[in-house]
């Protein structure tokens, strides 16, 4: 198993919250009862998993462990608390730019997620598969068939997590 540290694990949450335009604090902030800004290690957990439920990311213990010891407030009984306003305002971050308020003539950033392209490594193959998609493609184009639906079914059968 490669080891895995915070910042891959905040890059990849970000980049799940930038896909699909999501505010991680609006669940987070339903489990802080108390309203103090902090949530029990359960309910951290909890939350995050119902807010990346379908975006098929599933934290491991080791992961979630470095969350909290990132954002860990030990509370005055000596229970360990997860302070969830720093960590969603971290996750956030790449829908808005910290301190546009002393700078306001500064441009923004745009994060712009882009796929690395897999190429196969004989130049032939990768061209027997280029054009084999190519016929599909036009295929497709001239019998305008529809074909999500037919992968929609299998969508919901993937299990996310091994």
């Amino acid at each position: 198993m490669k080891p895995v540290g915070l910042k891959a694990i905040m890059q990849t949450l970000q980049n799940k919250a930038l896909q699909h335009r999501l505010r991680v604090s609006e669940f987070l902030r339903d489990a802080d009862k108390q309203r103090n800004g902090t949530i029990t290690v359960p309910q951290f957990a909890s939350a995050l998993s119902m807010a990346f439920d379908r975006m098929h990311i599933c934290l491991s213990e080791d992961e979630l462990d470095l969350l909290v010891q990132e954002y860990k407030k030990t509370m005055p009984h000596g229970a360990v608390h997860v302070q969830w306003r720093p960590f969603a305002a971290d996750i956030e971050s790449v829908f808005t730019m910290t301190g546009l308020e002393k700078t306001p003539n500064e441009t923004p950033t745009t994060r712009v997620l882009q796929h690395q392209p897999h190429t196969l490594k004989p130049p032939e193959r990768e061209e027997a598969v280029q054009a084999l998609l190519q016929a599909l493609r036009q295929r497709v184009l001239v019998r305008s068939v529809l074909v999500k639906p037919f992968f929609a079914d299998y969508e919901q059968q993937v299990n996310p997590c091994p």
